[in-house]
């Protein structure tokens, strides 16, 4: 039905299609978890900001916020 150069062509162009796609994936997920770690890092940055001017305010630590006294 097809020839052989045909189907050895078509067989070339899925393999070479799968590891392209492979390949995708992994920049993508690469690229996700650097973004998920860089989110972490601002918001545990933010979150010791928000912690220091609580302190430097004369407030409390956390246990009083985590009581609903101070916050």
């Amino acid at each position: 039905m097809f020839d052989r150069r045909f189907l050895m062509l078509a067989v070339g162009g899925v393999a070479l299609g799968a590891v392209v796609l492979v390949g995708a994936g992994l920049m993508v997920r690469r690229k996700a978890n650097k973004l998920r770690a860089n989110m972490r890092s601002v918001s545990r940055g933010v979150y010791n900001f928000g912690t220091a001017l609580q302190l430097l305010s004369g407030a409390d630590a956390e246990d009083a916020c985590e009581n609903g006294t101070c916050c």
